[in-house]
């Protein structure tokens, strides 16, 4: 009752004031009077409230069809009828504000239908009405009120003009209306209404081609509004809060975001580029998300001294430390504290905290929080994955805000045991702060990219896109981008260019024809303007290229889409040359995508078998790619058996009964299957009728070898060491006691040689040795190695919790442990402890005792100095320690047995002694360590000269015995293309088909139409690129274990001898290989990868050709290599324990290794990361 009293005194009060001086208010019949005394008062209530206390509007306008405009309707004194004011009247603001215009000033608007005389745009008039009036500052929320109300105004005209002549350009756009299905094109909201998706979509994908063209960003900021910057203080009356002006904190944030971006440009000598995204998000002021790419790269030296994740010291600088302690001071973010700032194999950076205190610090730019006096974060962006971050507020659109409308005092609030249903009471609806609109009005840009991106049209022929353009206009033309790509020259200059290059290098331009063409112009055509006849010519862009990308296009316009994915990859003449794939003329876009890789087809297996046999394919190479095929494709296994089964079992049938070579046939599919964890009862195919335990497979093996085995232990005994014989001797005694022993060697020591001749002296006493190495490319060395997680059954899974084995005690597997007289493990070190904990459990339930390893003798070796276990996305060194064997309670019941002499570096022992120091990590090592006394090069041409002089690039013998190495992938894709740009012959690109396998999935959230493109520039360590180039003859190294039997495992090196459309033929490489060795060749499928990339949901599945070029290499990849030649790119530093020392040893001695850094750095020291924890006792 008491509110009510006083809403009737304002009232009385302010007509007493308005009625001399308004119009309106004099002759209109006041609101109050029509309001009944029983009405109830309603309140809007969200689910969410808003932080900061402003005011704002939800908008419930969810498409073109629901676009309902709002109306003030009005009483005059006397009269009975209503009259309605439209929102575009000029009337509209002093009836629904008379408090700002209290005079009955007239607003912006029409006085008749005419629409003439209006001499600026709404927004123009409500820009000057903030900027020039001051009592838009006065009133402080009713200005408020007032911002949102007329910036949904104009909202609402916007859609209204959309609506009027939207359904020209969907009828342009569909390819077949059909009327008796709902136009629902027409209803959506097109891309040039900004918070639209379409209009976040193409955000998207203008962002993602700035990052393909240009490269990945380099640095990623947020910049926070302060409310207590003194260009907002000083402007606030009395009793008024920053929420009361948001024009003035609009623009005292804008300005200091645009000194944000200039001081970025000013500080690293330019920009590539820079993507800026504003937001809001109820809470009350704007932030900002900076994406930058420097035009020089930042070295990671001098990242210190631009971010710095410590509290600085406050004698030192007091400002600073008082502003970090107000603005960068969080919870604690669970990351180690670390005394050294490193990078991880994501390519995050992981700041220096070298106090307790500084792990509640997150990392601002100590300049910046100078210069702009408030929140700046800053991080390094290595990789592509950060655009997810910035892409999920792009595509969420505007902000939103679940609402519902109650009554004041609603009864069910007296019963707080009544569920409100929320999906029937509450909508979904835009939440406009007040702070938004005033950002909107003032013509701030929400979303800022430089450069620009041009989008080229994609459409069907005869289907260009309408325009909503008056066709009198001047430059009105029917011909879209694409058809002037059709129109260029066919000379060699513009032939081999693709859509988005052409445009990128060239623009068109119209020139009168009475003026002659000068040099640098290409005449295409002569068309017609109202200005007469003029020439279209071409013309060379004077500056840098500009950044172009394809219009986006939904799977739903089927060959569009399709269209679009054709002219992503390949350079075309026609519509009909786009369909032309390998000389043959498709009816339809999709099977032309299909027949080029771009997306899965149901018959790639069939295809893939044909080709492999129209190569001469031998039956046995036929079976094995028959394996891949089921393992990887969903064609049904019995009819492709049905198909091909007398092309699999050729040979056999040479020598046997057709029935026996089928099933001879079927136990070689069964081994291969075996090994990829799938069987032929999983394929839906008839098991062999022989079958042979796995224990006699393995003594049959060796059986016919016997007489070479012994004499080959004999001879390797002869060539030992004392330290190598010593090991020896006593590891042959305890082979009938058991026990566990570590052999420590550091690298180049001789321990798979010295474990080779121990497998040979067992077996030659006709028992059983099981060899099993943490990768498979670490027992490659070893006749019948198996990685662990095959050998002994252990899942691979992301976590580590709760390994079991999937060997059952009564299998032939479980036999062959079991009858096993020695156990080794290759790279035990570089295990996570999980995997080994599985391993001695399985064993001793197979041999039902408690002993370790169920007491058989088991032999683990490696180096704890070099790449320790991956952790993936950890934070820091704690993970690695404790994911490591050395944290386990097993560790305590090896004996370490040592190996000391060098056998890699035995003719460089200077150079090996030095780095046993490194990777010891000793003084004066312990961090750094100077290379000044290595040989240096200065860019990637000196290192590709160095390790493939051109008369030896060719050679595979080169690329298998030397290698580039770096710790990051995308240095050593960028040597690969170097190489491959220089070998002879013409590269073959496959493209990869990329989906998401939570698709359907509510939950995954990403622009319709743009998966693609966000999905091409994703790359995964361990998963093959998107964009995959070969040429006949270049080197290759398999990116999965396909066949341990075969050799043919992760990381091992082959070399391409055909390229085919759907499968590629490989020779695997030895190091002892020759041009005139004859190496075994195999046919390897497109398989499907799956990986979920850094801060996603969801799973990426990627199908493409299990390679990637082989020249370079990473640091954790070249464990276990002795090689010819080394480069070790240093330009930037390792991050990783043990990363620096495993590259240094892998060659024999210092002349064979040159170091690739930045000229500048060259007399610096380079980082060295060694995890003491994890080092045996010297």
């Amino acid at each position: 009752m008491t509110s009510l009293m006083t809403f009737y005194m304002g009232y009385a009060i302010f007509s007493v004031w308005l009625i001399p001086m308004s119009a309106y208010v004099r002759t209109l019949r006041h609101a109050v009077s029509q309001v009944p005394d029983q009405t109830v008062a309603l309140a809007v209530e969200l689910s969410i409230p808003p932080a900061g206390g402003e005011l704002a509007a939800v908008i419930t306008a969810e498409n073109l069809r629901r676009v309902a405009p709002r109306q003030v309707v009005f009483y005059r004194k006397g009269g009975l009828q209503p009259r309605f004011v439209p929102t575009l009247s000029c009337q509209y603001e002093p009836l629904q504000y008379p408090l700002l215009f209290p005079h009955g000033t007239r607003g912006w608007g029409f006085l008749d239908e005419s629409r003439k005389n209006i001499p600026c745009t709404l927004i123009q008039w409500y820009r000057h009405l903030f900027l020039g009036e001051p009592r838009m500052r006065i009133y402080g929320r009713l200005a408020c009120e007032y911002a949102v109300d007329m910036f949904s105004r104009t909202e609402e005209e916007r859609l209204h003009y959309l609506k009027r002549g939207r359904r020209m350009q969907a009828a342009a756009m569909d390819e077949a209306p059909n009327p008796d299905i709902p136009d629902l094109f027409e209803n959506k909201i097109p891309a040039g209404f900004m918070g639209s998706r379409a209009w976040a979509s193409d955000q998207v994908a203008d962002s993602l081609a700035i990052a393909r063209q240009l490269a990945k960003p380099s640095l990623f900021l947020t910049m926070t509004t302060n409310p207590n910057w003194p260009e907002i203080q000083s402007q606030l009356l009395a009793g008024q809060h920053f929420t009361d002006i948001p024009a003035v904190v609009c623009r005292a944030f804008h300005g200091r975001l645009c000194g944000l971006k200039a001081f970025m440009r000013e500080k690293f000598g330019g920009l590539m580029y820079e993507i800026c995204v504003t937001e809001f998000q109820k809470r009350g002021l704007p932030h900002a998300h900076l994406v930058v790419k420097l035009q020089h790269e930042l070295p990671l030296s001098q990242l210190d001294g631009f971010i710095c994740a410590e509290l600085p010291d406050p004698d030192e600088d007091p400002a600073l430390h008082a502003a970090i302690g107000r603005f960068h001071m969080h919870s604690q973010n669970h990351l180690d504290r670390s005394t050294s700032r490193y990078m991880d194999d994501l390519g995050r950076v992981h700041y220096r905290r070298r106090k307790q205190e500084d792990r509640w610090v997150t990392p601002p730019v100590p300049a910046l929080v100078h210069l702009l006096d408030c929140h700046i974060y800053a991080d390094v962006c290595s990789t592509a994955t950060i655009f997810l971050y910035l892409f999920k507020y792009l595509f969420k659109g505007p902000d939103r805000a679940r609402f519902g409308i109650r009554a004041l005092h609603d009864a069910r609030a007296d019963n707080e045991d009544d569920q409100i249903d929320e999906f029937r009471d509450d909508m979904n609806a835009r939440y406009l702060s007040s702070s938004e609109a005033v950002y909107r009005i003032l013509n701030f840009h929400t979303v800022s990219k430089r450069p620009g991106v041009r989008c080229l049209s994609v459409h069907l022929e005869g289907k260009n896109l309408g325009r909503m353009h008056d066709r009198n206009q001047p430059g009105y033309s029917e011909m879209s981008d694409l058809l002037w790509y059709f129109k260029r020259p066919s000379t060699e200059t513009f032939s081999g260019l693709k859509y988005t290059e052409f445009f990128s290098l060239f623009y068109l331009e119209t020139v009168p024809l009475d003026v002659p063409l000068h040099r640098g112009q290409t005449l295409i055509a002569t068309v017609t303007t109202e200005k007469g006849p003029c020439q279209k010519v071409l013309r060379r862009r004077v500056s840098q290229p500009i950044v172009t990308r394809l219009q986006t296009v939904p799977l739903r316009l089927k060959e569009t889409f399709y269209l679009r994915a054709l002219l992503q990859v390949r350079p075309a003449n026609s519509f009909e040359d786009v369909r032309t794939i390998r000389g043959h003329c498709y009816p339809t876009y999709q099977e032309a995508a299909t027949e080029l890789g771009l997306f899965q087809d149901n018959h790639e297996a069939v295809y893939a078998m044909n080709e492999a046999i129209t190569a001469y394919s031998r039956p046995s190479q036929l079976r094995f790619l028959f394996a891949q095929l089921l393992s990887n494709l969903p064609f049904p296994a019995v009819e492709l058996w049905s198909r091909f089964h007398g092309d699999l079992n050729a040979d056999y049938r040479l020598r046997h009964p057709t029935a026996h070579a089928t099933d001879l046939a079927l136990q070689d599919l069964a081994r291969y299957l075996s090994a990829q964890g799938s069987s032929l009862a999983q394929c839906g195919l008839p098991e062999p009728v022989q079958r042979c335990a796995e224990v006699d497979l393995e003594l049959a093996f060796f059986q016919t070898q016997l007489v070479s085995i012994r004499g080959r232990h004999k001879e390797a005994y002869g060539r030992m060491n004392s330290d190598q014989k010593g090991i020896f001797d006593h590891l042959l005694d305890q082979s009938d006691i058991g026990g566990c022993y570590f052999i420590d060697g550091r690298a180049g020591r001789g321990k798979t040689f010295l474990m080779s001749a121990m497998c040979d002296r067992v077996r030659a006493d006709e028992r059983i040795v099981c060899v099993t190495g943490t990768t498979a490319l670490s027992v490659i060395h070893y006749e019948r190695g198996r990685p662990a997680h095959s050998a002994f059954g252990i899942p691979v899974q992301e976590s580590d919790m709760g390994l079991v084995s999937k060997v059952s005690p009564q299998s032939g597997r479980a036999e062959l442990l079991r009858q096993a007289s020695l156990l080794i493990w290759e790279e035990l070190p570089m295990a996570k402890k999980a995997v080994v904990e599985c391993a001695d459990q399985l064993l001793q339930d197979i041999m039902r005792n408690d002993l370790p390893f169920g007491g058989k003798l088991f032999i683990g070796l490696g180096d704890f100095r070099q790449v320790a276990p991956v952790v993936r996305r950890s934070s820091g060194p704690t993970a690695t320690v404790n994911s490591s064997i050395r944290t386990s309670t097993l560790w305590n019941h090896f004996k370490v047995l040592r190996l000391t002499t060098p056998v890699r570096q035995a003719g460089d022992l200077v150079y090996a002694r030095w780095v046993d120091q490194v990777g010891d990590g000793v003084h004066p090592y312990e961090t750094s360590v100077p290379l000044h006394h290595l040989q240096h090069l200065d860019d990637l041409d000196a290192a590709a000269d160095f390790l493939f002089p051109q008369d030896s690039v060719s050679t595979s013998a080169a690329a298998v015995q030397h290698a580039f190495l770096s710790p990051f992938n995308a240095r050593v894709d960028l040597f690969n293309k170097l190489i491959l740009e220089r070998l002879p012959g013409r590269a073959e690109t496959y493209y990869s088909h990329d989906t998401i396998k939570e698709l359907d999935d509510s939950t995954f959230n990403l622009p319709t139409g743009s998966e693609a493109d966000l999905l091409s520039v994703l790359n995964e360590p361990g998963i093959p690129p998107h964009e995959l180039s070969l040429k006949i003859g270049s080197v290759a190294s398999v990116m999965r274990n396909l066949s341990i039997e075969k050799n043919l495992v992760k990381n091992v090196r082959v070399q391409v001898v055909n390229l085919l459309p759907n499968v590629v033929q490989v020779r695997l490489l030895q190091r002892a290989c020759t041009p005139d060795t004859e190496s075994p060749t195999f046919y390897l499928p497109r398989i499907t990868f799956e990986f979920r990339p850094h801060r996603a949901n969801w799973t990426v599945q990627r199908r493409q050709f299990p390679l990637r070029l082989a020249y370079a290499t990473t640091f954790n990849s070249c464990q276990g290599l002795t090689l010819d030649w080394v480069v070790l790119d240093l330009t930037l530093p390792v991050f990783a324990h043990g990363q620096l020392y495993t590259s240094l040893s892998r060659v024999r001695s210092a002349v064979d290794i040159r170091i690739l850094r930045d000229p500048n750095d060259i007399e610096q020291d380079t980082i060295n990361v060694v995890y003491h924890e994890l080092l045996l006792p010297l």
